[in-house]
């Protein structure tokens, strides 16, 4: 149950990613990164907040604090929430990097995600332990409360739904997710803010941003029933029955104006050879993305997105346009070797380097044990205890004596996540200098999870230390919104352990992520043979350089020796310094002789170190196949003697048998040499002659063969006859009990 709750806010997002595929610039890892933001930080920041306010006025004007909340619900409430939706999203677009190259698709695509998450979080503080209240109806489960019943939809009636909710009230006469829906419009407005920056663009992002909070508003404002305050808000639900056009509005008013900004399409724009032979560009993107699935698609969705970007970037009239265009004929040209290496090869739909050694291996690492043990409460809790048959299995878990148990396994959990979360935090500097900026939001959104899930970890466990029950309301004695209301210490801490997912373990433990930052983690291509730049790209050299010599094949099912390891992260290492400086040398051409001088010093330095890179790979790679063809000799040595020995053992344990098979062997020899001379006969000689002797080789070949089978008919008859003797023998000292003597 508790899954689909989930998979209802994911398959939201999912809707609204391929509706913005055609003007998008982030991937859409990215947009998902920011529905970790809205669940773990969003809404602590927002309870905090709104925990806040209420306490100091309900001090200062005397009043409840319930009574206060309430109020605000419909007052403040859905302010700050609106806004703490969007700070993820202003705190980004701070970096000059995205300003310059994301659409407003990517501002409408990233804070409906944040709001997805938000109406995430909200679901899962009031009814993810509340499975034990859910029974099964048609198309979900019903979760009943003694004020009523919520729904909470299946996966089958998810999938044929449009922005569904993931629990929905009884008797709302639409069930949408609302979160996101005004989490998509405030992304619009945002990005009208930032991206268009005119006066009227400012005043209309700041009148959409003032409805869609009136809009929220309006929505609590239901719940006051005849209420004279519910009548407030008939205006604004005047037009709530179109709440599910609002998402496809912002996307199309988004898509219009990302056409303005990146202007007419230049004819010297780098295009896939598809694009150049279809009749449409648009038609030519689709044939190649279509072409092989699934990696094809991965291939151009990654060409074009970063076309996009370098479009934006132009139209800015940025600096880096000028090498970014580089990069992108360089992704051009390796998007066409890997179609046409597809086109060549049937492609697969597990990656080379997936395989179960490759499995077995990472499984043995001590840092993915870890992370599978912290993962594990949290797995239990949601996934396994998520369902009304399993629901015992949440109470169970809140026992005083089995916290004993889970309590450090839990701090575990979030000194691991402020682990991983400082490491993103390590690579961010890097990351934010790539000329794609995807990789750096992606860095920037794991932080923010990070934060928000340590910090509600903390808060979590921290109570439980004051002496609060794993089972009580974690804000009992604070009186703060309803959601958080609902939420136990035991769900708090389960809920930040889930954060653990997004905190993957490092390559490695000598440098936490150093590697992965610097690749990124980006889609790989098809074949798995190309080498990514933190913003995804190739790591192809600008154009007009030197083109880097193929690397080794670095994921296989076999372990690569720590020799040839090295050697590769030296060339890998190298290769990034090459197109550091030569980027540099092509961007900071200045007057001063000097600083020329030294840039140009600075790139042979690093063709040099490159160059010595390629040796050591080499030399490694080298050693590393004399010591595999010595090891596969070995074994070839040992397999042949093992070998022989079971032939002799065989042999001596059955030799008659052994006699028959060798004679068979020969009689069918001496058929195939009789054939062979059947078919040389009245062949011609040295001198064009026929040659008499063939007949006579004919005969004697069938009069061999003729003898051979009969010696293997006579061996196998004898074999047969000893069988049957020691089968006979066997079953008379069966039936009377007789043993021999032993010696």
């Amino acid at each position: 149950m508790v899954l689909s709750i989930v998979a209802a806010n994911a398959w939201c997002v999912l809707q609204l990613i391929i509706l913005g595929s055609f003007a998008r610039t982030v991937r859409i890892r990215t947009v998902y990164a920011a529905v970790a933001v809205g669940l773990y930080l969003c809404v602590p920041l927002s309870v905090a907040l709104q925990s806040a306010w209420t306490g100091l006025f309900a001090s200062l004007i005397g009043m409840s604090a319930s009574q206060l909340v309430r109020i605000g619900s419909y007052t403040i409430d859905p302010f700050v929430e609106e806004l703490m939706k969007l700070l993820p999203l202003t705190i980004l677009v701070m970096v000059p990097t995205f300003r310059r190259q994301w659409s407003l698709t990517d501002f409408v695509l990233i804070a409906a995600a944040t709001g997805a998450g938000f109406g995430l979080a909200e679901d899962l503080y009031r009814f993810g332990a509340s499975a034990d209240r859910a029974q099964g109806i048609s198309g979900g489960w019903a979760l009943v409360f003694s004020e009523g019943y919520m729904l909470v939809p299946s996966i089958g009636k998810i999938l044929t739904s449009w922005l569904p909710v993931g629990v929905a009230a009884s008797g709302g006469a639409t069930r949408l997710n609302v979160h996101l829906i005004w989490s998509a419009v405030d992304g619009l407005a945002l990005g009208l803010a930032v991206l268009v920056r005119t006066t009227k663009a400012r005043l209309i992002a700041l009148g959409l941003f003032v409805y869609i909070a009136l809009d929220h508003a309006g929505g609590n404002m239901s719940s006051l029933g005849e209420s004279w305050l519910a009548w407030l808000a008939w205006p604004i639900r005047t037009f709530s029955h179109l709440r599910w056009l609002m998402p496809i509005a912002a996307l199309a008013a988004a898509w219009w104006l990302d056409q303005k900004r990146q202007g007419a399409q230049d004819a010297a724009e780098p295009l896939l050879k598809a694009e150049q032979s279809a009749s449409s560009r648009l038609w030519g993107v689709l044939g190649a993305a279509f072409s092989r699935l699934p990696w094809s698609f991965v291939s151009v969705d990654r060409f074009v997105r970063m076309r996009r970007a370098f479009r934006f970037e132009r139209a800015a009239t940025s600096v880096h346009a000028g090498p970014l265009n580089a990069m992108v004929v360089n992704e051009r040209d390796r998007v066409d070797r890997e179609l046409a290496q597809l086109q060549a090869d049937a492609p697969t739909l597990v990656p080379p380097g997936w395989s179960l050694s490759a499995l077995r291996g990472a499984l043995r690492r001590p840092p993915v044990i870890i992370w599978l043990v912290i993962m594990a409460p949290s797995v239990l809790w949601f996934v396994v205890g998520g369902w009304p048959q399993t629901a015992a299995l949440q109470a169970v878990m809140t026992q005083p004596v089995v916290w004993k148990f889970l309590f450090p396994i839990s701090v575990l959990t979030q000194a691991w996540i402020s682990w991983r979360t400082i490491a993103e935090l390590r690579t961010w500097s890097q990351a934010r200098g790539a000329m794609i900026g995807d990789e750096a939001a992606v860095v920037g959104l794991r932080v923010a999870c990070g934060v928000g899930a340590v910090s509600l970890g903390a808060f979590s466990l921290l109570r439980m230390l004051g002496g609060l029950a794993p089972g009580s309301s974690i804000l009992a004695s604070l009186h703060a919104q309803d959601a958080a209301n609902s939420l136990t210490p035991g769900g708090g801490s389960m809920l930040a352990g889930s954060a653990g997912a997004f905190a993957p373990p490092p390559p490695s433990l000598d440098l936490p992520d150093t590697a992965g930052a610097s690749a990124g983690s980006s889609s790989g291509s098809s074949a798995g043979t190309s080498n990514s730049n933190a913003d995804g790209s190739s790591k192809s050299p600008p154009s007009g350089t030197k083109n880097a010599p193929p690397s080794a094949p670095e994921t296989s099912d076999e372990p690569v020796p720590d020799d040839l390891a090295a050697a590769q992260q030296r060339r890998r290492d190298a290769q990034n310094a090459l197109e550091s400086a030569e980027i540099k040398q092509a961007t900071d051409r200045g007057n001063d002789p000097a600083v020329a001088k030294a840039q140009e010093d600075a790139v042979n330095a690093a063709r040099a170190a490159e160059k010595q890179a390629d040796a050591d790979v080499t030399a490694a790679q080298a050693k590393a196949e004399a010591a595999k063809a010595e090891a596969d000799a070995q074994a070839e040595a040992a397999r042949t003697a093992a070998d022989q020995r079971a032939a002799a053992e065989r042999k001596a344990a059955d030799p008659l048998g052994v006699a028959a098979e060798e004679a068979a062997k020969a009689a069918d020899l001496a058929e195939h040499q009789a054939n062979q001379e059947f078919l040389k006969v009245d062949q011609y000689d040295s001198n064009h002659n026929v040659d008499p002797s063939g007949a006579a080789r004919r005969r004697a070949a069938n009069e061999a063969a003729i003898l051979a089978r009969q010696q293997a008919d006579a061996a196998k008859a004898a074999a047969d006859a000893a069988k049957a003797a020691r089968d006979t023998f066997a079953a008379q000292t069966h039936s009377t009990g007789w043993k021999p003597d032993k010696p």
